[in-house]
């Protein structure tokens, strides 16, 4: 019992080295340390956006279940939380799931719907020295205006379709 008092009581904190969008429903995190972009569907929207230093898990759980008619309870708030930890969105580590708690993704599924179903996913972003370099550089042939770096593909005498 011990166990789900500690992860009630747990205090989770949003890690501050990041850019935050909201984009609709939905959440976009960039972390500045990794250069990686999170996309936070709405219920893990809903969760990031109450892990603000003050609230415990139980108060979480209890704010976003009224956002979602209920569907949303500990279990949920706790598996998004660690999803969080492992993907450095969190100060620190969030807690174990207790046993006892635990269910299969199928059972979750099952009980809150797959549209509510916390989704962390990732994605890489280039650097801007990434993105420079992929486009032409200046003498290299080009089909498009898009392809060279300078923005300019045009046709010169005796070497044909090239960036300037």
């Amino acid at each position: 019992m011990q166990d789900l008092e500690a992860t009630a009581s747990f205090i989770p904190i949003r890690n501050h080295n990041v850019i935050v969008q909201d984009v609709f429903e939905e959440v976009l995190v960039y972390d500045l340390e990794r250069e990686i972009v999170r996309r936070l569907n709405r219920t893990a929207a809903a969760i990031w956006k109450q892990c603000d230093g003050s609230k415990n898990v139980g108060e979480i759980t209890r704010a976003v279940a009224r956002q979602f008619e209920g569907r949303v309870d500990e279990q949920v708030v706790l598996l998004t939380l660690r999803r969080f930890s492992k993907a450095h969105l969190l100060t620190g580590p969030a807690p174990e799931i207790p046993a006892a708690k635990r269910v299969s993704r199928r059972e979750l599924i099952k009980r809150i719907g797959i549209a509510a179903v916390p989704l962390v996913t990732s994605m890489a972003v280039p650097t801007a020295a990434q993105a420079v370099a992929s486009c032409f550089p200046l003498g290299h042939t080009c089909s498009a205006n898009s392809q060279c770096c300078s923005g300019n593909c045009v046709f010169v005498v005796g070497m044909g379709v090239i960036c300037t």
